[in-house]
């Protein structure tokens, strides 16, 4: 390499240098790239300094950093707490940081165990403390549907440190079971419902009083005609006996007939 070429290359590092330490300088006294706002949209009972100890010091005062950090803690706090939180830019620094609850759509028995379950198919245990530090989070009405042992886990596989899971529940199966239990008045009257697996078929069985008779239907969980089953049920139910202490098996998985039988409890 030759004096001239040496020269320009010691040159550039110099002038390089001598730039970064202005824009160091700069940045140092006039803070282009702090953090200049964060406007908050709160509708947990997680308070705002909670949320900013989140932030370390050399992301406060560079947004950049923060940005890029963004969703690396919205990740966090939607993996340990039943909530939504979404971080946007606003402007040159500014960020508007919003939260809300998740809302449990039902409960979930299952392995002996209560899980909230939303309806985006998120799962959370019903006595996990950070349920009492989030406001909003309400037991819906019903009994807890008892998931069988034979059905498939309702918990995706996922890492071990996290308290919101992902599900694979049949969410559409399962929205129009409660769907069509409250159309035909069926759901303010359970005291217990499950679902299991026979013969590769889910099945579903409602505990249920009916007229003053104590029923435990049976029907199949994919057949699309509860809504007519619900006539043929009524006045099968009103011909029964009413007993105190006999329940009633109504079997309507079958396709051309509904079978009856009285167990003693």
């Amino acid at each position: 390499m030759n004096g001239v070429s040496w020269k320009k290359i010691k040159l550039w590092f110099l002038l390089v240098a001598f730039l970064g330490g202005v824009a160091c300088a700069a940045e140092e006294h006039f803070q282009f790239f702090r953090l200049r706002g964060l406007r908050m949209s709160l509708q947990i009972g997680i308070s705002e300094v909670e949320l900013l100890s989140l932030i370390p010091d050399t992301e406060k005062r560079n947004w950049l950093l923060f940005w890029l950090h963004a969703k690396h803690m919205a990740d966090y706090l939607e993996s340990m707490y039943p909530l939504r939180t979404r971080i946007s830019l606003t402007g040159w620094g500014f960020f508007e940081w919003k939260c809300r609850p998740l809302a449990p759509w039902f409960v979930l028995r299952w392995q002996g165990k209560e899980w909230y379950v939303d309806e985006e198919g998120l799962l959370w245990s019903t006595d996990l403390p950070e349920n009492n530090i989030v406001k909003g989070i309400r037991r819906p009405s019903g009994p807890a549907l008892l998931w069988g042992e034979e059905m498939p886990s309702p918990q995706a596989v996922v890492p071990e440190d996290r308290q919101i899971f992902r599900s694979r529940l049949p969410l559409g199966m399962l929205e129009s079971w409660k769907k069509t239990l409250q159309l035909i008045g069926w759901f303010p009257l359970l005291e217990e419902w499950a679902v299991h697996k026979r013969s590769g078929t889910e099945i579903v069985t409602l505990r249920m009083t009916l007229e003053g008779r104590r029923i435990l239907l049976v029907m199949d969980g994919r057949d699309q005609r509860w809504e007519d089953l619900k006539g043929a049920v009524d006045v099968i139910v009103r011909d029964l006996t009413p007993q105190q202490d006999a329940v009633y098996l109504v079997d309507a998985t079958y396709d051309d007939k509904i079978v009856v039988r009285k167990n003693y409890e």
